[in-house]
């Protein structure tokens, strides 16, 4: 018997099982998205598992490298406009929403232009449709036009 008073004793419990859409978990076993999480964590990598959670399969190594690179590029962010401004409204300890909305409200064309890059994807995908082009050969010649801008 331990100090939490037999909580991890499971002999006089139901069957220990949770789900959601993704995942699966009992006493013995964890699955995500259909794999053994055990497994994944012998032969994946972390972004590999990011990219299985996000995407519903596993990553090519193509896949893997630029979304490794995309987590590495928005890890520092602290000094940010909208870091700064979350993080000097949080030092007045106000409601935790309002530090957000600070950070959220300096969001503009230097910092925070996600829509930027969603826009350029769906430019892409008119241009592939228009051209009768696959994606990856828009996708190729957008990169080498940007390379002769440079």
């Amino acid at each position: 018997m331990d100090d939490h008073h037999d909580q991890y004793d499971t002999g006089n419990r139901a069957p220990f099982r949770w789900e959601t859409a993704i995942s699966w978990k009992t006493k013995d076993e964890i699955y995500c998205r259909g794999y053994d999480v055990n497994e994944l964590a012998e032969h994946s990598s972390f972004v590999g598992v990011v990219f299985l959670l996000l995407r519903g399969a596993l990553s090519s190594s193509n896949e893997e490298a630029m979304l490794n690179y995309l987590m590495t590029a928005f890890a520092e962010h602290a000094f940010s406009p909208s870091a700064v401004s979350a993080r000097m409204v949080a030092s007045g300890r106000p409601p935790l929403n309002s530090a957000i909305a600070a950070g959220i409200m300096t969001f503009g064309e230097a910092h925070g232009p996600g829509h930027i890059y969603s826009k350029m994807i769906c430019d892409l995908h008119q241009r592939a449709a228009a051209k009768g082009l696959s994606f990856r050969d828009v996708a190729r010649s957008y990169v080498e036009e940007a390379l002769k801008r440079v």
